[in-house]
């Protein structure tokens, strides 16, 4: 079995759940989501309407193509934020889907995990699950400028915690890449706006980001039946988030007669000083 980036992050984003989780490209000096106390504000509808009162921001298609990457060099490897950490039980996590990530996801659905309103185990919950693209630490779910992203990388990390962490800063390099080469200039706000999107991030992995690409073919011998195979669950975003987020988040599965986590996640504190460059 090999696994294709497709296209970078198509294969990895819903779009109809841009609702309550994908700010404005430039809502923030970070470059990432807009947060208010941990949640994120200006949010564009899963049916591309903003809420922010500017209309639409989805670059003419003129204007979608890749930036020059000529001097892009990535940073230094963002860990998982760890393994089973226990804020989440399995309802919660198909929840927030429902809530935060799916075609009917709004403001007011996600509300109760995200933002100020939040409070208790959803608050909790909804914060083990989102991170900004410039945390220094990174859960399953990823806000990046316009677009949100199950976190590969970091699930290879913890199945993985050796040949796995090699692979997951390839896959977390060429991930920079490509937002170095598309966030800014092709903003998604519908599914038009994310085709382009996707168009510019396939001609950046063939061109300036090719560097960056390549070595995560390392993938495919993960997806074949490699200790992260998990990781690589299903082809669809609902498939992935749900391999991926209890994997953070949940509850560890009962042992194997003490000898670890049946699952092969062997250490929950992976992610601290031990997984950076």
């Amino acid at each position: 079995m090999a696994w294709a980036r497709d296209g970078g992050r198509s294969a990895l984003v819903s779009v109809c759940g841009l609702a309550a989780l994908v700010a404005a490209c430039g809502s923030d000096a970070g470059g990432g989501a807009a947060f208010e106390d941990g949640g994120l504000t200006d949010v564009a509808h899963a049916d591309g309407a903003r809420t922010d009162g500017s209309g639409d921001d989805a670059a003419e298609p003129s204007s979608c193509q890749p930036a020059s990457v000529a001097t892009f060099r990535p940073t230094a490897y963002k860990p998982a934020s760890g393994a089973y950490q226990g804020q989440c039980t399995a309802a919660q996590i198909g929840a927030f889907y429902d809530a935060c990530l799916g075609p009917s996801a709004t403001m007011a659905t996600c509300a109760p995990y995200l933002g100020s309103s939040a409070t208790g185990a959803n608050a909790a919950c909804g914060a083990c699950i989102l991170s900004r693209s410039d945390a220094a630490t990174l859960g399953p779910v990823i806000a990046h400028a316009s677009t949100v992203s199950v976190n590969l990388a970091g699930c290879m990390e913890l199945t993985d915690p050796t040949g796995g962490l090699l692979c997951a800063k390839a896959y977390q390099a060429a991930d920079q890449c490509e937002d170095a080469a598309c966030e800014l200039n092709c903003p998604v706000s519908d599914m038009a706006s994310f085709d382009r999107y996707s168009q510019c991030v396939m001609q950046a992995d063939t061109g300036g980001c090719a560097p960056f690409v390549a070595p995560t073919s390392c993938a495919n011998a993960e997806a074949d039946g490699g200790p992260a195979s998990v990781c690589f669950a299903g082809q669809s975003f609902h498939d992935l988030y749900e391999a991926v987020a209890p994997l953070f988040c949940g509850v560890a599965p009962p042992t194997d007669g003490g000898s670890g986590p049946d699952a092969g996640v062997v250490d929950s504190s992976v992610g601290g000083d031990s997984a950076t460059d």
